[in-house]
């Protein structure tokens, strides 16, 4: 129980950089999956971003590439 205990305070303590190192691998997967023509690699590479996807809506995590863009400002200088 021990060592359980000792990987999710490492966890805990470096949750930055392991959601880091998960986003680099998914993008070398999906430079794979650009330049290689098979179907498992687009299917490996679907699941793999849908159990991303899980993660950062429990997290509450928002989606950047999602949402939409603020409102501009009127251009005219007058605020509202």
């Amino acid at each position: 129980m021990g060592t359980i205990g000792a990987i999710f305070q490492w966890i805990v303590a470096n949750y930055v950089n392991v959601f880091l190192a998960l986003a680099a691998l998914v993008g070398v997967a999906e430079l794979v999956v650009r330049f290689t023509p098979t179907k498992t690699d687009d299917g490996a590479v679907e699941r793999i971003g849908a159990v991303i996807r899980k993660i950062m809506d429990f997290l509450k995590i928002p989606n950047k590439a999602s949402s939409e863009a603020p409102p501009l400002p009127p251009s005219d200088g007058s605020s509202k």
